[in-house]
């Protein structure tokens, strides 16, 4: 059962390695935070479950207290699933965070405890190389087998004067010993908030985010043999416009294959 039914920020993603479904969201129940995230049994997500039972999936809530673990991201790698979030307390941001959960061997449909940790908390946030704040990590939806997880974060325009780097890191290690490995900064072209997006008929114009990274997929490219991680956001375009800047970043050579 849930601890509570306001839901927000819900992600789910296919896990091609284990052949299931994985789901992440953060939940507000009275003056409680919760993080709630789980697993299908079989690639079949179905029956959902209702009235307190999981039908054919695996539930787990982490009881984050006062701090909210909002706009979570899902990822995964062979081992864990991966889980980014911005914490706030109260409309206080604090820090950002990378979860690792340990993944179920494959073919199990108990629903056995996963071993949880995190690296970020608010008296000692998340930093990228240069010591900037990290804002909105993402980490990688994995495509094929690997021992590494990618994440992946934009410099915020919040806190960094001329935002032009992207930091990533990877999740490595066994299921129940996760390690947290930053890799560095790449350059990327300078980019700041983006404006707005108008609407006709209408003064109300719709939000384009902030240039933090929304989404991100990690794939072996054929043409250099090395896993890549392809992730975009939306940025400040010519003449006032907001464009969707994307990248194909090498992070264990910390290189910036191509940008578009």
């Amino acid at each position: 059962g849930s601890p509570g039914n306001n839901a927000f920020d819900p992600q789910i993603q296919w896990d091609p390695q284990a052949n299931r479904w994985l789901y992440v969201t953060d939940l507000i129940a009275g003056s409680d935070n919760f993080l709630a995230f789980g697993w299908s049994k079989t690639a079949d997500p179905t029956p959902l479950g209702s009235g307190g039972s999981s039908g054919n999936w695996c539930r787990f809530f982490i009881d984050t207290g006062d701090e909210l673990d909002d706009y979570p991201k899902l990822g995964h790698n062979d081992n864990h699933i991966i889980i980014g979030t911005n914490v706030f307390d109260g409309d206080a941001f604090v820090t950002s965070r990378i979860w690792a959960v340990s993944k179920p061997a494959n073919g199990v449909t108990s629903c056995a405890a996963p071993a949880v940790s995190f690296t970020g908390e608010a008296g000692s946030p998340l930093e990228t190389t240069d010591g900037d704040p990290v804002f909105t990590p993402v980490p990688a939806n994995t495509f094929e087998s690997s021992a590494n997880g990618y994440v992946v974060a934009a410099d915020s325009p919040f806190d960094v004067a001329d935002p032009s780097q992207v930091t990533a890191w990877h999740v490595s290690g066994p299921s129940n010993a996760p390690s947290l490995t930053e890799d560095g900064n790449m350059n990327v072209s300078g980019f700041d908030f983006p404006a707005n997006v108008p609407q006709p008929s209408t003064s109300r114009v719709l939000d384009s985010l902030d240039a933090r990274l929304t989404q991100a997929v990690a794939r072996t490219d054929p043409a250099t043999g090395g896993q890549a991680v392809w992730t975009q956001h939306t940025v400040d375009g010519p003449g006032g416009r907001s464009v969707v800047r994307w990248y194909e970043l090498l992070p264990a050579s910390t290189t910036v294959r191509q940008e578009g």
